[in-house]
């Protein structure tokens, strides 16, 4: 009895040991979290995927659909402008006739063979480029000139083919539109979660296009946060009225690792802290709030240094489930021997962040006078309102909604595969 006696003892002062220990190095108590964002945040920023296709005939690694059907119909329309007769095809010249190609009759012989609706200025071009300099290899592979019964034979099924590659470069097009729309709206989804929606209206067209990595500067008006709110009162509890916690992942990045108490950035990392910025109770709140946000994402790319992070569906998903696996974690206890009061766990299953407890306080997310041993206190947010059956929390959605936009655009990329792939068949029928 003894024994057990001063086993229990010991176990209790190795508690209080490791406790005191907290306590006194009273810094990085979000790390992990920190990590979640950084990891968040990366991806939310980065290109979205390329969409590219297998290298073409001039040595390029790889390129994009529109240049390789592009490429191909080039050589469709070139190879059946060898079909034509000479005294039509006599009346392509260096130079536009006068008035241009369009003023040209409905009765001038090159209307006459390839149509009213031809684009003479084009067929051409393409013409000439067959003749000069630069056509010398395809028209070694086509073993020009061909004789005349040859052409008269070849008239009538090229023709048929170059109407399929019509029509199939119509379809093409039409997938192509559709995939750059997921794509530029995947753009703003991600966007949205990560700043807003207002920054996420404001891209430019290039931003939207997804090419290239996108972090846009936030304006201080459109940073998501309570007018004249300090921290406390902003990020306590998450809410769904559009300026709270929960809204955004750079509102929440401030609510997570910006402590009312002394104004500071310190919980995100053991050391190397962002500079704070106090978040004052007036007008300046939300310019005070971004500047702690810019102060704190300046340290993200240390954090991920050396992590392998590429934006998909995937790991958007991995993400979020990292984010949910740590709500309730982050618990400190102010009693060493306490884990359940009246036989219920005293974790606080929708807190992110780091929170103290006690047996006799309701805890809160209250970072004014927060310190590792004080209970009722806490460098995180509450998502009680967001977590019920009814509510979501709005940059989860958002992630969720460019996911949908990443599957579409991943569809659609292979569909427009499928076409190319009919376009090269039918340029080898030629």
């Amino acid at each position: 009895m003894q024994a057990q006696h001063l086993a229990t003892l010991f176990t209790k002062l190795l508690l209080i040991a490791i406790l005191a220990a907290r306590c006194a190095h009273s810094a990085g108590e979000n790390a992990k979290e920190f990590m979640d964002m950084c990891t968040l945040y990366t991806l939310l920023t980065q290109p979205i995927p390329k969409v590219e296709v297998a290298a073409g005939d001039k040595g390029e690694s790889s390129q994009s659909p529109e240049t390789k059907m592009s490429l191909i119909l080039d050589r469709m329309t070139k190879m059946n402008l060898t079909l034509a007769p000479t005294a039509v095809t006599a009346h392509f010249k260096a130079t536009d006739p006068t008035g241009g190609w369009k003023a040209l009759p409905d009765s001038h012989e090159l209307k006459v063979y390839f149509g009213k609706e031809a684009d003479l200025e084009q067929l051409n071009k393409r013409y000439d480029e067959l003749m000069a300099t630069s056509g010398d290899r395809l028209r070694q592979e086509l073993k020009l000139p061909l004789s005349e019964a040859t052409q008269r034979q070849l008239r009538k099924p090229a023709s048929h083919i170059a109407d399929q590659a019509q029509h199939l470069q119509q379809i093409f097009n039409g997938r192509l539109r559709k995939l750059n729309s997921a794509r530029a709206e995947a753009r703003k989804a991600l966007i949205t979660a990560l700043a807003g929606e207002q920054t996420a209206q404001a891209l430019t067209k290039e931003q939207q296009s997804g090419d290239a990595a996108c972090d846009p500067e936030i304006k201080d008006k459109d940073f998501a946060w309570k007018a004249s709110a300090q921290r406390d009162e902003n990020c306590k509890k998450a809410g769904d009225n559009g300026a709270t916690a929960g809204q955004t992942l750079a509102t929440d990045v401030v609510c997570l690792f910006h402590s009312q108490a002394g104004n500071n950035n310190q919980v995100c990392t053991a050391d190397n802290h962002a500079a704070g910025t106090e978040i004052q109770a007036g007008h300046s709140a939300l310019a005070n709030a971004n500047a702690n946000w810019k102060a704190l994402k300046a340290k993200f790319p240390a954090q991920v240094q050396g992590h392998e992070l590429h934006l998909t569906q995937a790991t958007l998903s991995e993400a979020i489930a990292a984010f949910k696996s740590r709500l309730g974690q982050n618990m400190l206890a102010s009693a060493v021997s306490l884990t359940t009061v009246a036989g219920k766990s005293v974790t606080q299953p929708t807190f992110y962040g780091v929170y103290v407890t006690a047996e006799s306080n309701t805890v809160s997310c209250t970072s004014s006078g927060f310190s590792t041993s004080t209970a009722n206190k806490g460098v995180c947010i509450d998502y009680t309102e967001l977590l019920k059956p009814t509510k979501k929390i709005p940059w989860i959605e958002n992630i969720k909604k460019a996911q949908k936009q990443l599957q579409e655009a991943e569809e659609l990329f292979g569909e427009i595969k499928a076409l190319l792939s009919q376009a090269h068949s039918l340029q080898n029928l030629m």
